[in-house]
């Protein structure tokens, strides 16, 4: 009777062990077969070095043709006047998009395989690392770390789209990159587009001028402790003998109280028409080397008149308000007091 009992008790328990195991590789079939083991399958895939696992789980001409499309057009898009040239070079850079797509493939390909792509980066023209060192800056490429899996959700069209979360060692922030899915035949998922990416630049650009902030906060007060902008006028003023020829032309007086010579000044020069049409410039400027000192200087840049924002400066009777930021002091002994132009690799 009493062996009969425990052999009553024992089966329950056993059952129930059967059942969640049952239960547990249920479970870890259907998770192999989920969109999220995928992404699982590219991390390992990478750290492995299996480039033809990678290639299986990851569409790279659909992805790095839309990417292409999405960082060209958020250049295009960015307001400043430093992007112009990226603004006017855009239509050539569409031509030169199939050469560019296959070196990032080749780049990605050795990446994979040998954890570096620099080998075959080194091997393009000069063109094509330009333009590619153009997207590495804009995506933060060389700090971002793949994190973990954040979500699964639908997307749209009703594909799954899975959220990955990308750390950057510089700005020491975290991002989420939506990934579209598509179903492998053998049930597995690839990736097949980042459909949030231009949404990630913007971030990612926000987040390195905040960051840019911060860092330059204390050497702008010092510069500015040096050098007093005070009355500043802008005006535009006609060149040539036909006088068709404008340029911008600001003028300030500057008070200068430092403790040694200063020879020179550099910076940005601003310039707004009331209506919110805005210019801003690189200046140099030489003064006569001095410590402390009132001098004035004029700053003159031409305009162009084929472009509306610079043609509406030379509109009859425009008020225009302009401001300097000075960005680098030079010293007579060689010396310089300088600011951060860009977000320094090492914060």
């Amino acid at each position: 009777m009493h062996i009969l009992g425990q052999k009553k008790r024992t089966f329950p328990i056993v059952g129930s062990i059967f059942i969640i195991i049952v239960l547990l590789l249920s479970y870890f079939f259907y998770y192999t077969k989920t969109p999220a083991y995928s992404i699982y399958i590219i991390q390992k895939a990478v750290e492995q070095q299996d480039w033809e696992t990678f290639a299986e789980h990851v569409d790279t001409d659909q992805v790095l043709s839309v990417a292409f499309d999405d960082i060209l057009e958020e250049s295009r898009s960015d307001a400043e006047a430093a992007n112009m040239a990226k603004n006017l070079t855009a239509p050539f850079l569409q031509i030169l998009k199939p050469g560019l797509v296959d070196s990032l493939q080749d780049c990605l390909h050795d990446y994979v395989e040998t954890g570096n792509y620099e080998a075959n980066f080194q091997d393009m023209d000069i063109r094509q690392r330009l333009n590619l060192e153009d997207m590495k800056r804009d995506t933060d490429l060389n700090f971002v770390r793949y994190k973990d899996v954040s979500y699964t959700k639908q997307g749209d069209n009703g594909s799954p789209v899975v959220g990955i979360v990308v750390t950057d060692s510089v700005l020491k922030k975290s991002f989420v990159l939506d990934l579209a899915m598509q179903k492998n035949l053998d049930g597995s998922w690839k990736v097949i587009k980042i459909l949030n990416l231009k949404e990630y630049i913007q971030a990612i650009k926000r987040a390195r001028q905040e960051k840019l902030q911060v860092l330059n906060t204390g050497i702008r007060q010092k510069i500015d402790a040096v050098v007093d902008r005070g009355k500043i006028t802008a005006n535009v003023v006609s060149d040539g003998v036909s006088g068709r020829r404008k340029s911008l032309q600001i003028h300030a007086i500057l008070t200068l109280h430092g403790n040694k010579p200063v020879h020179s000044i550099s910076g940005k020069a601003y310039a707004r028409t009331a209506d919110g049409q805005q210019l801003q410039f690189p200046f140099s400027i030489d003064l006569v080397t001095a410590a402390q000192s009132q001098q004035t200087i004029d700053i003159v840049s031409e305009l162009n008149p084929f472009l509306p924002k610079e043609r509406a400066f030379t509109v009859q009777g425009a008020e225009i308000y302009a401001w300097l930021i000075v960005h680098c002091i030079r010293y007579a002994d060689g010396t310089e007091l300088k600011d951060y132009e860009v977000l320094p690799d090492i914060v």
